[in-house]
């Protein structure tokens, strides 16, 4: 509940110099390190508190804004609790007075407190705000019940209700209608309001709802949703949180060679689309139209890899990486630009690329960027990658800045509060998949290293935020060198997931994870829940193998049980959910959002940009970044952890994009199966791959809630 100041202080802005709050209030045990709210004074525009009243089960806080020429700053005088929190009723009466902070409960003895920074006689309250009961966020809302509360102008209030008969429930100022009502009536008294009363919560499954249970609540533990038995159906009090529980299909969508990769990605005022990257010489581009996707499209490609959308202004664009030359014996990557007046994708502009696997598309200060990741330039792998940036004068994309990379396979952006990073994602070096995959961070208008990662043919890097948290996903496909034996086991290897630490200035290894042959990993999210699904291609005698979606909770993964960070109460280590047979994953959400936009429910499939929770790390906490050479630490056990942040979905909003696993391929001249897709399509650093042409069935999938089936299986 909130009011603004002006309510009260209609005739001057000024906090009174001398002032009372009388508070009768009932409060039921709370954890030993949870604080509470009863009372703030908040300034809207800035969101300062000038004044607060807040419990803990140890301590009273009474809080208020300082201020004089050598700044601001927030003044706190603390009272140890006198036994509130013990389910009883209690008045308290905080009398403040030149300088002495007093404390007086159920009329008992006061608690002076002498301060040394005596409340200040100009506390402005214009354009502030009462909030009773919260400080204007979600953490440390009051979860008690409050009978009065008063603030009285003057002196101590304390001569005004005591001596009282009933001390705990002394009155100053109650409304008529709650001044009959005791905290709870005797044996012998007829409650007369519908103030209080014992009432029985069932706790389980889903119990019968007849007429002995009608009017009795039903709480759902597993789904945290409350109910009330009326009339025998349930009726939901409390709604049920929204939870992945299954997944099922909704649409076969044919293509006329293998999908290497899928886009998803909306034009205002024009609707949804798919692009997807063939092997073939033509990929195509979807509608989404009366509930399904139709072709809408065809656009020439040469061993298309992947498509990035990106708008600029009211330009709207679609670049496609091509993996081998043209007709010509050229190798270019073509820029499509949406035609409003032809309602199509036309040529825009070609840029010269070597087996391009990957473009990234981001913003920094205004001005855009295209990244591409050249995978190798004939048999050699340790190439220049490319970053362009969009000249407005030329209209068109410029070489800005070459990084030297080893057998690209993917770009990352994400930005941390002012800073801008870029993470490249490194396959192989000619001889070995055990290179370091780099991230970069943007200093003096260029991309400097500011950290290496080992890999084991980094094939995706994916960036994610579970509240406050910033967590970086490597896919590692292959265990490899020249000369070393070959071993089926070379693709059950480790991928790993880091997590920022800012005192360390650096990402430091949160949990490994067990993968086949792994090939991407997208992250998202289902109301509160957070999941982390990858794409398994190959175990090493089989391209049928399981992809599975992990979750964060209190378990870990077995591989990572030796880990030893099990003390996490909040985000744990990844645990498996749920599992599928597949090779690649996209999610995307389907709404009336811009194309670009990085809200959390926005995230179009393959687009690297995705933010799902706004960073607020404070330029001064990371004013020490440096870019420099470190390898990742491993991480320290982590104590307390942020509240996780609700995101926004629709039921049924999702769609999961999963590609069939590929034939079996022959070997290249390495003597190796691929790990990952056809004729180039894995880190195939052997030369070209040749297999059997099929077409790949594209399954879009819906996600319902809730169910008790948790897992799915698919052929």
């Amino acid at each position: 509940m909130s009011f603004p100041a002006s309510r009260i202080f209609s005739q001057c802005d000024l906090f009174p110099e001398e002032f009372s709050i009388v508070v009768t209030l009932r409060v039921p045990h709370l954890p030993p390190k949870r604080n509470e709210y009863l009372l703030t004074v908040v300034a809207e525009e800035s969101d300062l508190l000038l004044l607060g009243l807040r419990f803990s089960p140890a301590q009273l806080h009474f809080l208020f804004l300082r201020e004089d020429t050598a700044g601001t700053w927030q003044t706190r005088v603390s009272f140890r609790s006198p036994a509130l929190v013990d389910s009883r009723w209690h008045t308290l009466v905080l009398a403040v007075s030149a300088g002495i902070f007093s404390l007086t409960t159920d009329c008992g003895l006061p608690v002076d407190i002498m301060a040394d920074v005596p409340f200040p006689a100009t506390l402005s309250v214009r354009g502030a705000r009462f909030f009773v009961g919260s400080r204007r966020r979600a953490k440390g809302l009051f979860t008690g019940l409050v009978r009065q509360l008063v603030l009285l102008p003057g002196s101590d209030a304390t001569p005004r209700l005591c001596p009282s008969r009933n001390a705990p429930l002394a009155v100053l100022s109650i409304p008529r209608v709650l001044q009959a009502l005791t905290g709870k009536p005797e044996d012998n008294e007829v409650l007369k309001y519908p103030y209080e009363t014992n009432i029985r919560v069932t706790l389980g499954p889903r119990p019968p709802c007849t007429e002995m249970e009608d009017a009795q609540f039903w709480f759902d533990a597993s789904r945290k949703g409350l109910y009330l038995c009326v009339g025998n159906e349930w009726v939901s009090v409390l709604a049920a949180k929204e939870r992945l529980d299954y997944v099922e299909e909704h649409q076969n969508l044919f293509t006329n060679s293998e999908t290497l990769g899928i886009e998803v990605f909306r034009i205002p005022q024009v609707g949804l689309f798919v692009a997807t990257a063939n092997r073939k010489a033509t990929s195509a581009v979807y509608k989404w139209t009366e509930g399904k996707f139709v072709s809408y499209q065809n656009i020439p490609t040469h061993q298309a890899q992947a498509w990035r959308h990106f708008t600029i202004g009211k330009k709207i664009f679609l670049a496609v990486a091509n993996f081998e030359p043209d007709e010509k014996g050229q190798e270019f990557s073509v820029i499509y630009k949406w035609s409003h007046r032809k309602l199509k994708f036309t040529p825009y502009q070609s840029i010269a690329t070597h087996s391009a696997r990957d473009w990234e598309a981001f913003e920094v200060d205004g001005e855009h960027f295209l990244a591409v990741a050249n995978h190798r330039e004939g048999d050699n792998h340790n190439i220049d990658s490319v970053i362009y940036k969009w000249n407005p004068a030329t209209r068109l994309f410029e070489a800005n800045q070459t990084i030297a990379t080893s057998g690209a396979y993917d770009w990352e952006f994400f930005s941390v509060g002012p800073y801008s990073f870029l993470v490249v994602a490194n396959t192989f070096n000619g001889t070995s998949t055990k290179v370091h995959s780099h991230l970069y961070i943007r200093l003096l208008g260029s991309f400097q290293l500011f950290q290496s990662f080992p890999t084991l043919g980094a094939a995706d890097w994916e960036v994610f935020h579970i509240g406050e948290r910033i967590f970086l996903a490597v896919a590692n496909s292959h265990s490899y060198d020249v000369e070393m034996q070959v071993q089926n086991d070379s693709y059950v290897i480790n991928s790993v997931i880091y997590e920022l630490n800012v005192t360390a200035q650096a990402f430091v290894k949160f949990q490994d994870i067990l993968t086949c042959s792994a090939l991407d990993w997208e992250f998202f999210s289902v109301g509160e829940d957070y999941f982390l699904v990858v794409a398994n291609s190959f175990d090493g005698r089989s391209f049928s193998v399981n992809s599975i979606i992990y979750s964060p909770g209190n378990t870990l993964v077995e591989q990572s049980k030796q880990a030893g960070n099990t003390s996490m109460p909040r985000v744990s280590k990844f645990s498996k959910d749920s599992q599928c047979s597949c090779r690649r994953i996209r999610f995307s959400f389907r709404g009336s959002v811009s194309p670009g936009s990085r809200e959390p429910w926005t995230d179009t499939g393959t687009s690297r940009q995705s933010h799902l929770s706004p960073v607020t790390l404070s330029p001064s906490s990371m004013s020490a970044l440096e870019p420099g050479t470190q390898e990742a630490p491993q991480s320290a056990p982590l104590s307390d952890q942020p509240e996780l942040t609700e995101m926004p979905m629709a039921p049924s909003s999702f769609r999961l994009h999963l590609q069939r696993e590929r034939p079996q391929l022959p070997r290249t001249r390495c003597g190796l199966h691929p790990p990952l897709r056809h004729a180039g399509a894995g880190p195939a650093w052997g030369g070209a791959v040749s297999g059997p042409p099929q077409a790949q069935a594209v399954f879009f999938i819906k996600f319902f809630i809730p169910r008790e089936k948790t897992e799915l299986v698919t052929t």
